[in-house]
């Protein structure tokens, strides 16, 4: 079955095709495991995460709508699960499709993974530690200019505090004019008038 598979994904027209149908028949297959294994009707979902029944409804529907990256957040946040989006290779999306099991989807809560020993304290304070250099490394670059400073004009020049980094940062970057104006998220995103 996966040289079949192979030979057709070789034409670039069918990948496409063959990712959007993975995240258009996962994701709401995804949903309904989670709400079954919560006990969970759709007007109970669509109270945690703010969202109209019907909205709720299209999202179970696959194929309906594509929900935003803001509206997956919501439903992980309402579930206690995290959300991964990633790039990934073809063989990988293939490999996940063979062990396709729509009785397997649900996700456990972050509870309910504490319930059950699923975190090591080891790994978790590993992760802090690459995480959080990451994110100091992170604001420390974004803080500075990104003009290449020489070690001799970097010692005679005035040191400044983080704010007044920060401040020039925000003066320097100009707005995108002819960049595509972004969709207000609440069009997309099913929340309840106001």
């Amino acid at each position: 079955m996966i040289s079949k598979l192979v030979e057709k994904l070789s034409d670039s027209m069918y990948r496409q095709q063959f990712v959007a149908a993975e995240i258009e028949i996962g994701i709401p297959f995804q949903l309904r495991a989670m709400m079954k294994a919560r006990g969970w009707t759709q007007g109970d979902l669509a109270a945690r995460v703010d969202m109209l029944q019907p909205r709720i409804s299209a999202l179970l529907a696959p194929g309906k709508i594509r929900p935003n990256i803001a509206t997956l957040r919501r439903l992980a946040h309402a579930f206690d699960c995290a959300l991964i989006v990633q790039f990934a290779p073809f063989s990988q999306l293939i490999k996940s499709r063979e062990l396709f099991d729509p009785e397997s989807f649900d996700v456990a809560s972050f509870e309910n993974e504490l319930a059950a020993g699923e975190f090591d304290i080891r790994d978790v304070r590993e992760l802090e530690n690459k995480v959080g250099g990451h994110l100091i490394a992170t604001k420390q670059r974004s803080l500075h200019s990104h003009a290449p400073v020489s070690a001799k004009a970097s010692a005679g020049a005035p040191k400044h505090s983080r704010k007044e980094l920060s401040k020039r940062v925000k003066k320097k970057r100009k707005p995108v004019s002819n960049w595509p104006k972004v969709q207000n998220e609440s069009q997309d995103s099913g929340f309840k008038a106001a």
